[in-house]
């Protein structure tokens, strides 16, 4: 319920900020190449190639991953993808790190609280455990969403009738699939040396992602933030006001 109000129209404006000029730029560029998968990039060199020759080629068109590594020209493609990929991730992430200060505050209260109470409640988790489950509700429920479908959250401005192609919508989901894997330090599996360079972006990211979760956190309570005390409301000559729905209120009891 918390997340779904900061994503509503009353804390929509720091995912907009935060997310929406990095996005714009990366969505107004040409769509790099960001295919890692060895299979799918030997079928698009293949068909390339024919297409410009106009002859079928002499290579099997059904190969396994570690034999579509064989051919150089593959490798060739995969380390671009990877370079293309990691820069256009990177982009994302320090529009998302330079922006702390746009997160709402009651979303970083909540993430402080989260900490806390999970380090009191297991005092033998690691801090790297407890920041993997902040992260999952700091990056992946609030932000993840908007950075996959932008449009769907008004991150972006679109014209009447307009809506993200298929090859960009593929870009955004690439980026969001990188960054979760970051934030929860999760590594692809597999030997190949193209999934270890992608391993040790996504760790070196990770504890990146660790030192701006401890940022989010770092904020002060909520009397000190609104300076208010036991007392204040008897000053007030206009008494405050909470306004909630009927399925906020059940949600809130579950």
């Amino acid at each position: 319920m918390l997340v779904n109000f900061y994503r509503s129209a009353r804390g929509q404006s720091a995912l907009k900020e935060t997310l929406g000029p990095a996005l714009h730029d990366l969505l107004q560029e040409p769509a790099p190449s960001i295919r890692t998968d060895p299979v799918d990039v030997y079928k698009t060199w293949i068909n390339q190639t024919e297409s410009n020759t106009g002859t079928r080629s002499s290579l099997p068109y059904e190969v396994s991953a570690a034999d579509a590594l064989l051919h150089p020209e593959v490798q060739r493609r995969i380390d671009i993808a990877i370079i293309n990929l990691k820069n256009l991730t990177e982009r994302v992430f320090k529009a998302i790190t330079s922006n702390l200060h746009k997160l709402p505050y009651g979303l970083r209260y909540t993430a402080k609280v989260l900490r806390d109470s999970l380090q009191e409640k297991f005092p033998e988790a690691s801090e790297d455990e407890l920041y993997k489950i902040v992260g999952n509700l700091v990056y992946y429920r609030y932000m993840n969403p908007a950075i996959v479908a932008p449009d769907g959250f008004e991150v972006l401005q679109r014209s009447a009738g307009s809506s993200l192609q298929p090859e960009q919508r593929h870009l955004l989901g690439c980026i969001a699939r990188m960054l979760q894997h970051a934030a929860a330090n999760k590594l692809f599996p597999g030997e190949g040396d193209h999934l270890q360079t992608l391993n040790r972006f996504i760790s070196q990211t990770h504890l990146k992602f660790r030192k701006f979760l401890h940022g989010v956190c770092d904020v002060p309570e909520p009397e000190d933030r609104f300076n208010m005390d036991e007392f204040s409301e008897l000053l007030i000559v206009n008494k405050p006001v909470v306004y909630i729905s009927v399925s906020e209120l059940r949600n809130t009891h579950q």
